[in-house]
């Protein structure tokens, strides 16, 4: 669970609202192949044999499930890219194939997570089974309950499985056939995948009723439910401190960056206080109240753990700005954040393409550009060779393209150094790739355009982690309040 969890937060950087329904679809997933086992380890669970092979099959169901969630996309399927949709911005991203391979890793993700739920009903489904066996004459009481987790464990299986089997049969379709029809097969998909998480959390409710049956204790939920906040909180802390590393090295540690690590600290602790603060005393009330405030429980850990990965990309964009800013100083350009570093090394380019030097260039004309290249990595006495060769043999577009595209490695540079550039499937460094591999030979008019575009993209691809933090903060305060009630 804590792999699959890690990996999930790892993964899925909380950047737009696909990702942020993503995020929110596959947790509830996660957390009920946990929780349904928590349920029945409460009153069947014993130490023999039989429950520790369980155990090793549950450490390879949540393995499993950890495989498949770095690639998980709820929206894989439902829309697709067709040739005759390109825009003439988007002409310059490779070939189709290298596009549908990404679409296809997200659906692959989506099938493997059917695949694996299934499996985790069968184990289930299984122990239940061996239960209702052993029962029969020592607490015949029993059979009634244990039948209806039965059907509904064999239920969810079965839909389970045939959701894998649904994405199966459109991967196989001939392309025309999987085109038209991609939409309604990972429509049904999702449907399959969320109707048995409803039967079976129904089925608790109808079996509550049966007290020699589900005598829930109020003091082992609790312990449950504090045991899956703690791993939330482990996962996210691995995240956000993952963030902080660029503070130590490439940087003097300043008072605001030390502001910065004290926030971020500020926020585990509180969390962590706020939860723990209360005395949960025994629980007098029926099940039914007890139940709902488990499950509701998992609502206020989605908004938590969607708080503390909203947090970790607020520092970690904010380290980014930080690093522009120690780069920006070198050149006594005091900026603020990763856009105006971008626009800074725009402004660097003009100043030597545009100054009245004459061809060929040399880089010790220009100290204060040499400097801040250097400080990327990329020497700018190899940059202005390659435009003294250009400026000599070229036209002028082709040496605009060339101009083009070192300015986007330069950008390209300055976000992989804190780990701010796009993932290789994301549209927006594949664009970067198909941009960077023309030939400058073949240059166009639109090659202005096009690196204008990735620029903008390149801007907006970290513009939008602020929009998700005080929506989901608020929103787990409002379940815990809600918690906090259902104990009094």
């Amino acid at each position: 669970m804590t792999t699959a969890l890690n990996n999930l937060a790892e993964h899925t950087a909380i950047l737009s609202g696909s990702a942020a329904v993503s995020f929110a679809t596959l947790f509830p997933l996660i957390w009920w192949v946990w929780t349904s086992q928590v349920a029945y380890s409460m009153h069947f669970q014993k130490n023999d044999w039989f429950h520790r092979i369980v155990a090793f099959l549950y450490l390879l169901i949540f393995g499993a499930l950890a495989a498949f969630t770095s690639d998980f996309d709820i929206e894989a399927g439902l829309s697709r890219t067709k040739n005759n949709d390109i825009t003439p911005a988007d002409i310059t991203f490779p070939p189709d194939t290298q596009r549908n391979r990404a679409e296809r890793l997200a659906i692959d993700a989506a099938r493997g997570v059917s695949l694996i739920l299934a499996l985790s009903r069968l184990v289930l489904l299984v122990q239940y089974w061996v239960v209702l066996l052993d029962s029969r004459k020592t607490f015949p009481s029993l059979q009634v309950g244990l039948y209806r987790h039965l059907r509904a464990l064999t239920f969810s299986s079965a839909w389970y499985f045939t959701a894998f089997g649904v994405m199966l049969a459109a991967h196989w379709q001939p392309e025309d056939i999987s085109a038209n029809y991609a939409k309604v097969y990972q429509a049904i998909a999702i449907v399959l995948w969320y109707l048995p998480l409803v039967a079976e959390i129904s089925i608790h409710y109808i079996n509550s009723d049966l007290i020699d049956h589900t005598k829930y204790s109020s003091k082992i939920i609790y312990e449950r439910a504090s045991v899956f906040f703690t791993v939330i909180l482990g996962a996210s802390l691995d995240n956000m401190t993952g963030g902080l590393r660029f503070l130590v090295g490439g940087l003097d540690v300043t008072s605001h960056n030390v502001g910065w690590a004290f926030c971020g600290a500020l926020v585990i602790v509180g969390e962590f206080s706020l939860y723990f603060d209360a005395n949960y005393e025994t629980f007098i009330h029926n099940n039914k109240r007890l139940l709902t405030w488990y499950f509701l429980h998992s609502i206020f850990l989605l908004c938590l753990m969607m708080t503390i990965l909203s947090t970790t990309l607020l520092i970690q964009h904010s380290v980014c700005s930080v690093i522009c800013e120690s780069i920006s100083a070198a050149l006594e350009l005091i900026k603020q954040n990763v856009s105006q570093a971008v626009e800074d090394i725009i402004t660097l380019f003009g100043n030597v393409f545009n100054s009245t030097s004459t061809f060929p260039l040399s880089a010790s004309e220009f100290p204060q550009q040499q400097d801040a290249f250097e400080r990327l990595g990329l020497p700018l006495k190899f940059v202005l060779e390659d435009f003294n060769t250009a400026a000599a043999n070229l036209s002028v577009s082709s040496q605009n393209l060339l101009y083009y595209q070192y300015l986007v490695l330069a950008m390209a540079i300055a976000y992989q150094e804190f780990e701010a550039y796009p993932e290789p499937n994301d549209p927006v460094a594949m664009q970067i790739d198909g941009f960077m591999s023309l030939d400058i030979g073949n240059a166009t008019q639109m090659d202005r355009g096009n690196f204008t575009d990735i620029v903008r993209n390149l801007a907006k691809s970290h513009a939008h982690e602020v929009d998700w933090f005080f929506g989901v903060a608020v929103r787990q305060f409002y379940f815990r309040d809600h918690d906090k009630l259902s104990w009094t």
